[in-house]
């Protein structure tokens, strides 16, 4: 019996399969980058929302280009800021592999109010396209905001 492959990530092993990219065995072994990365919405958002992709909220469901999308990451942090919410945590996260290229990703996040009231609870899911190490948000859906 051959032993399984690893890779260390933010100080720990995690296993992964041939091909793999390292956002795929991490999302594989149910952890997040510990500082940053997938889905975290810190700022490098270019490298992971495809060129169009779709975005939905209780009110609508739109294609969104990169562009536009990246525009709308400083207003969103100012309109948290404006209405007395921190930074976002990621809680927790699920993944389903939906076949050889697509995965369904569940998140629950957690931003504390300025005031120290309770903290807002936000979740979100995207459908991600893997195209050999490099995952692609194809759809981002907001089920809790602002």
């Amino acid at each position: 019996m051959t032993e399984p492959l690893r890779i260390v990530v933010d100080g720990g092993p995690i296993a992964y399969e041939p091909g793999d990219s390292v956002a795929i065995a991490i999302l594989r072994a149910g952890q997040s980058p510990g500082r940053g990365g997938t889905l975290c919405l810190a700022g490098d958002c270019g490298n992971c929302v495809a060129e169009v992709f779709i975005a939905a909220d209780a009110n609508a469901a739109r294609a969104v280009p990169r562009s536009a999308f990246l525009s709308a990451v400083p207003r969103r942090r100012q309109m948290f800021a404006d209405a007395g919410v921190g930074r976002a945590v990621l809680d927790s996260h699920t993944v389903q592999l939906l076949d050889d290229h697509h995965l369904l990703v569940r998140t629950e996040w957690t931003a504390p109010r300025v005031d120290g009231s309770e903290p807002l609870h936000l979740s979100s899911s995207f459908l991600l396209r893997r195209d050999g190490d490099v995952l692609t948000a194809l759809v981002y859906l907001n089920h809790r905001g602002l």
